[in-house]
């Protein structure tokens, strides 16, 4: 749809990162390895280690390009962007920061081989400005009689959420979740057009591998999991578009 804003793209690797840290040796090896492909250190991050009841530092990159990020956490490693207007990231499509997603794994498994053994992929958007008639005639979809508590009322905000386990073939060869949210939200965004104030749905599509089933790390199941990940969000998003705008 065309008036509707992309928030967040986000890839996230779960595993064992904890000796990623922003070293002098680490941040050398970084600016090598990655700036071909726009990014740079930044030494900012911090995380609460529970072992130590301390705020750690933690190495994180940003793009020169395109505003993407990566984010070393001891058992994670977040790769994301926000492509708001006006912003770098403005023009990224979800498409592409996918590409660059598996690019970037690639450069991290070469260079840390750090341990992988779950997978998630995100996407976060608002939907095209909406009326309050519309907004209630969607809450009447979502929403059944029986659990609509307030069904007369005016509702500021309502949300609604389900996972499924989805089979994905492949190297992946597993089930993952695959969750979708719908929120009513009210939004405030500044642009290069000036301030904007909207009431919307809040679309978020997030797709990872179980906690109770490891996922094989290698590059190609990787890249195999964030392609079977895009496509399925295209299909749900494609699916709550139809019942949203109709």
């Amino acid at each position: 749809m065309p008036n509707e804003q992309s928030v967040k793209y986000q890839a996230v690797l779960f595993g064992d990162f904890s000796k990623i840290l922003p070293t002098e040796e680490i941040i050398k090896t970084c600016i090598g390895s990655f700036f071909g492909i726009g990014l740079l250190p930044n030494g900012n991050n911090q995380e609460f280690d529970q072992r130590t009841n301390k705020l750690e530092p933690r190495l994180g990159l940003q793009s020169m390009r395109n505003g993407i990020q990566v984010n070393f956490s001891a058992a994670r490693a977040d790769i994301f962007v926000n492509p708001l207007p006006g912003s770098t990231a403005a023009g990224l499509t979800l498409e592409t920061f996918t590409e660059q997603a598996q690019e970037i794994t690639k450069i991290i498994l070469e260079l840390f081989q750090p341990k992988v053994n779950r997978l998630g992929f995100v996407h976060e958007k608002f939907c095209e400005p909406m009326t309050t008639e519309k907004l209630q005639s969607l809450r009447k979809i979502f929403i059944c009689p029986e659990m609509d508590i307030f069904a007369e009322k005016p509702i500021s905000e309502w949300t609604v959420r389900a996972c499924a386990l989805v089979d994905f073939g492949g190297t992946v060869n597993q089930a993952v979740n695959v969750i979708h949210a719908l929120n009513r939200v009210l939004v405030q965004q500044a642009d290069p057009s000036g301030f904007k104030e909207y009431d919307t749905i809040h679309v978020m599509i997030d797709i990872n591998s179980g906690v109770d089933k490891n996922i094989d790390g290698s590059l190609e199941t990787i890249q195999d999991f964030f392609n079977q990940a895009l496509a399925q969000e295209r299909e749900i998003n494609q699916r709550l578009s139809g019942v949203i705008y109709g």
